[in-house]
């Protein structure tokens, strides 16, 4: 299975996945589009880039991390010794919550761990 992994401009990460000769095509538009958007070398996607050109691709969400500022280390407080630096910070709630929807809207026949999906009443 062919794919690639896309930070659009908005900062959301995804990871889009070929899964027949169709949605190869479609992925391969996408990396076109990206490239044709900006500057030799880069790529610039938007949500609405994605949205128009790959909807039918497999679609994993990757949510972001907020890069931590580097902590100084215990020693250098005088608290004993080894390096310190705390854990990345998880992307703020409310951007999360946004960009699950954002998926789970675009993505309908996707997994998203942020929205359940309806199950039919028992019995």
């Amino acid at each position: 299975m062919l794919g690639s992994e896309f930070t659009l401009a908005d900062g959301l990460k995804l990871v889009l996945y070929a899964t027949d000769r169709d949605t190869y095509g479609d992925l391969t538009q996408l990396i076109t589009r990206g490239r044709r958007n900006a500057k030799k070398g880069t790529y610039r996607l938007t949500r609405e880039d994605v949205t128009e050109v790959a909807p039918r691709c497999l679609a994993l969400w990757v949510p972001a991390l907020r890069t931590p500022q580097k902590a100084p280390s215990p020693r250098a407080r005088g608290e004993g010794w080894g390096e310190g630096q705390p854990p990345a910070d998880p992307q703020p709630p409310a951007q999360l919550h946004q960009d699950a929807h954002w998926f789970a809207d675009n993505f309908p026949n996707r997994t998203c761990p942020h929205r359940p999906t309806a199950t039919a009443p028992s019995g």
